[in-house]
């Protein structure tokens, strides 16, 4: 089984057991899927979701979204929807694209999710910080990047300077004393 990064609001990041597997393959027919839990894409949601019900059903769903899906223009599928998944995914095809962010912030701040948000595909420790401010707490690392170093990187700065999803900001007075 795979590790990641759990960062749930309010806690320490942690290293934890990643009981997730993700299915990228929108070919796949449900019988061939995974055992056990399963991300899938929008698309594949949207396409199988009746034959899935099993799965959600026994809490062995998620989706993930690619970059180039409008949350905004399918905020009705989504929300009717969001009951059913255990985690929603968010994949990075390439570590420069930011959209991502964005609809991390606007699951958050708009669709009000508060369950468990994953950022997958390529993840770097550079990114970590911002990606928690924006709503991510659990993190997928790229193969090439270190778990105790992501660790370090998400305690590295305990003081705030903007409000964010996790926090408001430090109150300055008081770290100084």
């Amino acid at each position: 089984m795979s590790k990641y990064i759990e960062y749930p609001k309010s806690t320490e990041p942690t290293i934890g057991k990643n009981a997730w597997v993700v299915s990228k393959d929108e070919s796949l027919a449900i019988e061939s899927l995974p055992e056990g839990r399963v991300i899938v894409s929008f698309t594949y949601w949207k396409e199988h979701q009746a034959s899935l019900k099993a799965k959600v059903d026994r809490k062995e769903v998620g989706i993930f979204f690619t970059v180039d899906d409008d949350i905004v223009q399918e905020s009705e599928v989504i929300q009717s929807a969001m009951s059913a998944w255990g985690v929603i995914a968010i994949d990075f095809p390439i570590f420069r694209d930011g959209r991502g962010f964005s609809t991390a912030a606007i699951l958050r701040e708009q669709f009000h999710w508060e369950h468990e948000l994953r950022a997958i595909g390529d993840v770097l420790i550079d990114q970590l910080v911002q990606m928690a401010r924006v709503g991510f707490d659990a993190f997928v690392l790229r193969e090439d990047q270190s778990l105790e170093t992501a660790l370090i990187q998400l305690k590295r700065f305990p003081v705030k300077m903007q409000n964010d999803w996790r926090s408001q900001r430090t109150i300055l007075q008081g770290v100084a004393a």
